[in-house]
């Protein structure tokens, strides 16, 4: 690795700020990784053929910027939240199930990108995620989603197509700051009724879902400029849903 990077020792990569070594068929990062490179605050690793990061990954204090999307990782440390100042994690197309409890604990991230793992749940403390302000997760295999999820108040664009998901929990109208929501190719039969609460929404994609109906408290989406209902079974539309501002509307099929 230390090769790779133009250093003729390990030992000199010390005060690496930011390492990027996309594509370059990584198989693993030493055991001592994370304490040899306390300074670093960017890391690229896409494309690569990591399977599994080192327990002293997390001794990365200083990181702030963490690129792992194309590899083989099916699990991340335990205590992977200790790398609290982490703001952008990209992480698509892995070979996750899970994620740590200790992910909540990454306070200060703000983008995160999870898309094309496997998914099947999220844990109860990613409310914790403050900060988070775009949020990925296409094409796993989410059932439902945890109860705490409202609590992101400050999340702004969230994809959640492709997944397996039959409806949200009534803290989803919590999402105070959301704006662009995209829940495609879903199961959905029904949205809860805190859903007319997300009052800054204004980008809705809900194609290629069982919904039947839409709850009276859809008119409140005051800010709603585009909604996309495609290959569902809507046959009426709740009363006063012609006061939206709405710009562009889809409800085919």
């Amino acid at each position: 690795l230390a090769e790779l990077l133009g250093a003729p020792h390990f030992e000199d990569l010390g005060g690496k700020q930011d390492v990027s070594l996309p594509n370059r068929d990584v198989t693993g990062l030493p055991e001592s990784f994370g304490g040899r490179v306390p300074l670093l605050r960017k890391l690229r690793l896409s494309g690569n053929q990591l399977s599994s990061l080192p327990r002293s990954f997390t001794k990365l204090q200083a990181l702030t910027e963490l690129w792992l999307e194309d590899n083989r990782i099916a699990r991340l440390p335990e205590d992977f939240g200790c790398l609290d100042r982490l703001r952008f994690l990209q992480l698509e197309e892995n070979e996750l199930t899970c994620l740590p409890e200790s992910f909540g604990d990454l306070r200060a991230l703000e983008t995160v990108a999870l898309d094309c793992n496997a998914l099947a749940c999220l844990p109860e403390s990613i409310g914790n995620l403050s900060a988070l302000q775009k949020l990925r997760l296409v094409q796993n295999e989410l059932t439902q989603l945890p109860t705490t999820f409202g609590n992101l108040k400050g999340l702004r664009e969230l994809w959640l197509n492709r997944n397996l998901l039959a409806g949200l929990p009534e803290s989803f109208g919590s999402l105070a700051s959301l704006r662009k929501l995209r829940l495609v190719r879903n199961r959905l039969q029904s949205l809860p009724l805190s859903f007319g609460r997300l009052g800054e929404l204004q980008a809705l994609y809900l194609e290629d879902n069982q919904l039947a109906s839409l709850p009276d408290t859809f008119v409140e989406l005051r800010s709603l400029k585009s909604v996309n209902l495609d290959n569902n079974r809507i046959t009426a539309l709740p009363d006063s849903f012609g006061k939206l501002p709405l710009e562009k509307f889809w409800a085919s099929g």
